[in-house]
């Protein structure tokens, strides 16, 4: 489990400088870097990462697609029960 956070950590910290450098739009070599901090035996030594796994990504999968889920049922509901009002509306 602290593989885990470790990896998440280091993958973090250099991701999102470097998703800031390269805009919205992104760039392929971008999402490179934190898989080559992952994934790549000579940055996982130097590093000291090892390369996530097939339990941790299902349960990465799982938590991500709950949160979405979620977060769209409430903006659903948050758009049918308080739909925005006019310009010319009072309040």
């Amino acid at each position: 489990m602290s593989s885990i956070v470790v990896t998440c950590t280091i993958t973090c910290s250099i991701y999102m400088p470097v998703r800031q450098l390269v805009g919205v739009a992104g760039c392929p070599a971008a999402d490179c870097i934190p898989m080559a901090f992952t994934y790549w035996h000579p940055m996982q030594v130097l590093f000291g990462t090892v390369a996530i796994d097939v339990h941790a990504w299902q349960m990465i999968v799982a938590v991500a697609s709950t949160v979405f889920i979620l977060v769209e049922i409430e903006s659903f509901l948050s758009a049918c029960l308080c739909p925005k009002r006019g310009r010319n509306s009072r309040r």
